[in-house]
């Protein structure tokens, strides 16, 4: 009767405790025939749990090429449908490295997470290429594979042949065994494989043979557009056209897998495979005996960041036995002869009775290209197609590998991109030191009478205004940054407002009637032009809460480019109150020209001007609509809006400060106030000037004759009005 109550007890404290164990659920695709690994995982992780009271029960969701059909795609996008929905179904998911830059945002950063002693475990080896994205590490490998080389052991044997160390006497080996071989009619030997079939497999390929193809061991990537990479693309060839063909070179895992397991391939590049009888593996060739390239891949575990924090301590536990020592070394390594990113196991002698520790040890490892793009997958289909094309006939290797760097590479607006960017960069410096030396025109004294309508400090304002647009469209030229986002539109507002407020300012103090707003802002004169300015400088800045972001305009037949864009609420409404006070300035400017029309003195003035603002009007409205249409083509962007710029200063300053003064220094009929300056300047007698500026005060550029306009009545002003 004790007995029955004890077990009844046990069984009450046993069913509590399943009640308040942490359940973590994993989700796990697998392929190379090594889903077994999981389930073992699992019974191993439970047992450990109970005998140290963790209190923790591992399950996991496994997706195979035997349960569903629809592959490895699949499940990549059901991960990210599952991260991106925020679920918390599952904890911890293992994926494919391919997709570390793709996970990363969902998933725990572990260095904050994990003990440091455990990642130091796998700092040293080649799970930093896979597992890290932006200084974080996104998970841990749960093991590693790498692109090997196979030689067959019986023909090289059998023409005393050495394993091939460079792609040249992989050539001349395969090359020579083939001859002999079709000497003897054996004619179904196929020398290499290539392995470029129409998937992932070809990418790993591309890259492991152009990186074999570096300067020496220590050098990174060779750039793409590079004379290794296209010696490294023509000698694929050659060793396609001698020892292969293209239909082979293409052919898929299984294909190569069975002429593998058939004996009848020379040499193969294939992923590693333990225990292939008759073939001796090693790394890949390079462009010398002491260069090698083998692509990396692993499958990584992470934990989701949605969920709880027990249940991320519970997954910690998880992923902590997983990528142990003791697991690494008695499951993955002992059981299933893979390779771990613990490169401290390599060193083990029992270790190395079940893998290749040499091997593991002169790998030159390179990770597939997956951080270069969010949608790498997109990014490897272009690459793929690009490369087949190649092996095809159609494309030459440094044509192929300009459109591969295409895909990515973010053109800019250079001096250098063609002729035409040249002579508008050229331009803008002469417009530039034009304008300077237009501030030495209004101080000679011969074009004093030309520039009287305004004042020396107001011209030089409008002079700041028109370097200032120009700095702004000289800093599109080169690569574009989010500070030259900000910079080129403080400059492009704050100039076009300081060419815009002199005018308006004269124009309000100069009205044709007497009021007391005219008065109150000629009279406040630096704080009305200041405000409007700092207003302008307040409104750039309060863009930096709501900043530019470079949008990448990714083109599929001409080259990519950076735009600015403002992507907030916030920062747009910014840019439309920006926009709106441009437009109100620009409309206030046309009416008041249009009040002003007729009045005497200013008359030249404001002819000269009012052609200057419909010439600016065009333009303005040209820059808006430029800058809401969508342009692909980078040179042609950015052509237009300095064209447009550009064409707006020029206009600007000749008709002011060239065409307009030669107008009137040609009229060989002076008008009265040109006779006066004449007699002003070439008048020494002091009384005599005195007596000419009582009957024409030409000095004072701001004199409105006040005293006559205010005698006028209002149905004489609006006669004035009338009368054009």
């Amino acid at each position: 009767m004790k007995m029955k109550i004890i077990d009844i007890i046990s069984f009450f404290i046993l069913f509590i405790e399943c009640l308040n164990a942490i359940n973590v659920n994993l989700i796990v695709f697998s392929f190379y025939n090594y889903s077994d690994i999981y389930p073992i995982i699992k019974r191993e992780f439970n047992n450990y749990s109970k005998l140290n009271n963790l209190n923790i029960d591992l399950n996991f969701i496994l997706f195979s090429e035997k349960n569903t059909t629809l592959g490895r795609d699949y499940y990549a996008s059901t991960i990210d449908l599952l991260l991106k929905k925020k679920s918390k179904k599952y904890d911890l998911y293992v994926f494919d490295s391919l997709y570390t830059r793709r996970y990363s945002p969902y998933l725990i950063d572990l260095k904050e997470w994990i003990s440091k002693e455990h990642l130091d475990l796998y700092i040293s080896g080649d799970a930093t290429k896979i597992c890290i994205y932006n200084d974080k590490w996104v998970g841990l490998p749960i093991f590693i594979k790498y692109m090997v080389l196979y030689s067959n052991i019986s023909y090289l044997k059998k023409y005393n042949k050495n394993i091939p160390l460079s792609w040249d006497e992989l050539l001349e080996t395969g090359n020579y065994i083939l001859q002999k071989e079709q000497q003897l009619n054996n004619n179904n030997i196929i020398g290499y494989n290539g392995f470029f079939p129409k998937d992932e497999n070809t990418m790993c390929s591309l890259y492991q043979l152009i990186y074999s193809y570096r300067d020496n061991k220590n050098s990174s990537f060779p750039e793409l557009i590079s004379q290794n990479s296209i010696n490294a693309l023509n000698m694929m060839k050659d060793i396609r056209n001698t020892l292969s063909s293209n239909e082979i070179f293409k052919s898929d895992e299984s294909f190569n897998s069975k002429i593998l397991l058939d004996n009848t391939i020379l040499f193969s590049n294939y992923w590693d495979i333990y225990g292939i009888p008759n073939y001796n593996i090693t790394t890949f060739p390079g462009r010398n005996k002491d260069l090698n390239g083998s692509c990396l891949r692993g499958f990584n575990i992470g934990i989701s960041k949605y969920i709880s924090n027990d249940k991320k301590k519970a997954s910690l536990e998880v992923l902590k036995f997983i990528t142990s020592e003791k697991v690494q070394k008695n499951i993955i390594i002992k059981k299933f002869h893979v390779y771990t990113g613990l490169t401290s196991l390599y060193d083990d002698d029992e270790v190395c009775l079940y893998i290749d520790c040499q091997l593991i040890k002169k790998v030159q490892s390179i990770n597939t290209p997956s951080f270069i793009t969010n949608n790498y997958d997109a990014y490897s289909v272009k690459v793929i197609n690009l490369f087949h094309k190649f092996l095809d006939g159609n494309l030459s290797a440094y044509d192929t590998l300009t459109k591969i760097n295409d895909i990515t590479k973010i053109y800019y607006f250079s001096i250098t991109s063609n002729l035409f960017s040249l002579v508008i960069f050229i331009s803008f410096m002469i417009a530039f030191f034009l304008i300077l030396f237009s501030t030495v025109i209004i101080c000679i004294p011969k074009f004093k009478p030309y520039f009287k309508f305004l004042s020396k400090d107001l011209w030089i304002i409008y002079i700041i205004g028109s370097l200032s647009l120009i700095c702004s469209e000289v800093s599109k030229f080169g690569r574009m940054t989010l500070f030259k986002c900000h910079l080129c539109q403080a400059m492009l507002t704050v100039g076009y407002t300081m060419i815009m407020i002199p005018l308006l300012y004269k124009l309000i103090i100069n009205f044709p009637q007497v009021n007391k707003y005219s008065e109150w802002i000629k009279c406040r004169k630096n704080f009305f032009i200041y405000t409007i300015i700092f207003i302008e400088i307040l409104l750039n800045i309060l863009l930096f809460i709501s900043p530019f972001t470079l949008k990448n305009i990714y083109n599929e037949n001409s080259r990519n480019f950076s735009k600015c864009k403002l992507i907030e609420t916030f920062g747009r409404f910014i840019l439309w109150c920006q926009v709106s006070t441009k437009v109100i300035i620009y409309l206030c400017i046309i009416f008041l020209l249009f009040l002003e029309w007729n009045i005497k003195e200013t008359s030249n003035d404001i002819r000269a001007f009012t052609i200057n603002m419909g010439l600016d009007g065009v333009l303005l409205l040209l820059f808006l609509i430029l800058s809401f249409i969508s342009i692909n083509s980078y040179v042609i962007y950015y052509s237009l809006h300095t064209c447009v710029i550009l064409l707006f200063i020029i206009t600007n300053h000749t008709y002011i400060f060239i065409i307009r003064i030669w107008f009137y220094a040609s009229n060989k009929e002076k008008t009265m106030e040109d006779k006066l300056v004449d007699k002003l300047f070439n008048n020494n007698n002091n009384s005599q000037v005195v007596d000419v500026l009582k009957t024409f005060e030409i000095d004072d550029p701001e004199h409105d004759n006040k005293t006559s306009k205010s005698l006028n009545k209002l149905p004489v002003f609006k006669s004035k009005i009338l009368i054009l």
